[in-house]
């Protein structure tokens, strides 16, 4: 499958389909899109967030760990109500992100040099979600380790949940 880039960013009725397509920030240091574990014997699909340029993927974020999609037609961005979702052709949820639903905004999620991928308010700039506030399995530079930060290891090299 041939890489397309997509940019950095995904606005709010706009998505990253399965295609190849990924998020890169500028510097080139993290992309984000769906990928399926090198060793997975079922072709369970997910996005996730790893460094980029890399043979061997080293993945340090993933959004739904615990729900993967077995086919090529998932797609990823900000659904009508506001929230950042995974989802399939059907329109089943596979992963939402956990903030307050509206339509009445403009949002965009943005992956970041860091690796964060942060999801905002284009108006205020006010920032709604994080993934460094939710992490999963990679501490990753810029993290606070707080009381209410729990990282969340896998089942395995194929199974994120």
């Amino acid at each position: 499958m041939e890489k397309k880039f997509a940019g950095d960013a995904i606005t709010q009725g706009s998505w990253l389909s399965d295609d190849g397509s990924t998020l890169v920030f500028p510097a080139k240091i993290f992309e984000l899109g769906f990928f399926t574990p090198k060793e997975c014997s079922n072709n369970g699909r997910y996005v996730g967030i790893w460094y980029h340029g890399l043979n061997d993927k080293t993945v340090v974020w993933v959004a739904n760990q615990d729900k993967p999609i077995y086919d090529t037609n998932g797609v990823f961005g900000i659904e009508e109500d506001g929230k950042l979702k995974v989802l399939d052709e059907t329109g089943q949820v596979y992963c939402h992100s956990d903030v307050e639903t509206s339509s009445s905004v403009d949002r965009v999620v943005k992956l970041m040099d860091s690796g964060n991928l942060v999801l905002s308010d284009r108006k205020s700039g006010e920032t709604l979600w994080e993934s460094l506030h939710n992490p999963t399995t990679t501490f990753l530079p810029g993290m606070k380790m707080d009381g209410n930060l729990k990282l969340v290891s896998q089942r395995s090299a194929v199974d994120f949940a």
